[in-house]
């Protein structure tokens, strides 16, 4: 269901405050076919969309390692935009 609406919307924004929410949306979007449980470490996750969500929901830590699921990271990023004021795109 994300995939077409991805593919129709044309989000962009002048204020830098909301450059992370369009920054997730295309990471979003750039791994929306792939099959993976969680973004490959060499992705850039904008993190500063994660806080004030529980880590417990997002990450997965194995080895010392911190992996972003990718689900969860999903729902953030569209919470996010969702919260955003109409004028921000």
């Amino acid at each position: 269901m994300l995939k077409p609406i991805l593919e129709t919307l044309a989000l962009r924004t002048s204020n830098p405050v909301y450059a992370p929410i369009l920054d997730g949306l295309i990471t979003i979007q750039k791994y929306l076919d792939k099959k993976y449980s969680y973004y490959p470490d060499t992705e850039k996750i904008p993190l500063e969309l994660l806080k004030n969500t529980s880590e417990e929901l997002w990450a997965d830590k194995k080895n010392g390692t911190i992996r972003i699921v990718k689900h969860y990271f999903e729902l953030c990023v569209l919470q996010k935009l969702e919260k955003a004021p109409g004028e921000a795109f």
